[in-house]
């Protein structure tokens, strides 16, 4: 019986300290969210700039684009994409939680 106060004793504090956690990252996300939000629209304009840039030498054949250059464009949208990417498989990791 001793034991089984110990576990249920356990149980609610494990239970007491998630709701705090929870409430902590809910505090903290509602603070963020713009700034994030604000990141994230800065991100996508140079997303659209930097992919008419990595696209515009082959659709246009009057530019002229060194395979560098391309390669270059295509390193620095990956670069870009990354944070989105991360950000998105974080928040649907919490999600699921």
């Amino acid at each position: 019986i001793a034991s089984a106060k110990f576990i249920l004793h356990n149980v609610l504090l494990l239970k007491s300290t998630r709701e705090r956690l929870f409430n902590t990252i809910r505090d903290v996300s509602t603070f963020c969210s713009f700034s994030i939000m604000l990141i994230i629209a800065e991100l996508c304009g140079s997303i659209v700039y930097t992919s008419y840039y990595l696209i515009a030498p082959i659709v246009m054949e009057s530019l002229q684009a060194s395979w560098l250059l391309i390669f270059n464009s295509i390193c620095y949208l990956a670069m870009e994409i990354f944070p989105i990417g991360v950000m998105c498989v974080s928040i649907s990791r919490i999600l699921t939680e």
